[in-house]
């Protein structure tokens, strides 16, 4: 039995009523996003360190490798095809529940480098996503200033995501066919695990070329 190294990811979660709480998660080989607490009890799991659990469950039946064709075209696809999308995923993501004001929605897609922000509910259920181009076709309101508005009375429904476990392959294809710079990424129970964008998967391909790059986001 293999061990695994499983990166610890944050979710950063900030509330109307300047409540803020972190939720540190693994990908567990299990095929879900679990909770780092769960691996504390877990028998697979040998040790919690700072950034990472090490646990000795075995790579997931997706992490198998198999030839690798002459045809770097071919490799490609094949790749985006096998590599699920909660691989290519930077460690940390910032959400919002819906009474967040947007004065303070603002402040964080400025102050993080920030394309969007991944609206949740109580229960951390992804509901809407609050992106910049959101700020700027509501910015304009004759009686209300926008900064006094909340999240919720701007974002975007959100119709378009994704389970952790899609392949690549299913995010470059639907962010090109519906012209999207970011695509949340929701484990099998609906909360965000992060959000995938444009930038991202140029990473992953540039990667898959041969192109040396620069340290990822977090």
């Amino acid at each position: 039995m293999s061990t695994l190294k499983l990166p610890i990811r944050t979710r950063e979660v900030f509330s109307g009523d300047h409540g803020h709480e972190q939720i540190e998660t693994v990908f567990c080989p299990d095929h879900r996003s679990a909770p780092v607490e769960d691996c504390k009890i877990c028998p697979f799991a040998r040790s919690v360190e700072k950034d990472a659990v090490i646990c000795v469950r075995g790579p997931a039946p997706h992490a198998e490798k198999f030839a690798i064709g002459r045809d770097p075209n071919v490799d490609i696809a094949a790749a985006a095809a096998r590599t699920l999308v909660r691989e290519i995923l930077p460690r940390d993501v910032t959400c919002v529940r819906g009474d967040v004001s947007v004065e303070m929605c603002a402040a964080l897609l400025v102050e993080r480098g920030l394309l969007c922000l991944p609206v949740i509910d109580a229960d951390d259920k992804l509901i809407g996503i609050l992106s910049k181009s959101d700020l700027l076709l509501n910015q304009v309101q004759p009686n209300e200033p926008l900064a006094k508005r909340t999240v919720s009375e701007i974002m975007t429904p959100c119709v378009h995501a994704l389970p952790d476990d899609a392949p690549v392959a299913f995010a470059i294809s639907l962010m090109a066919f519906e012209s999207l710079h970011e695509v949340p990424i929701v484990s099998n129970e609906g909360r965000v695990v992060g959000v995938a964008t444009t930038l991202d998967l140029l990473r992953w391909l540039a990667a898959r070329m041969g192109y040396v790059l620069a340290p990822e986001r977090h």
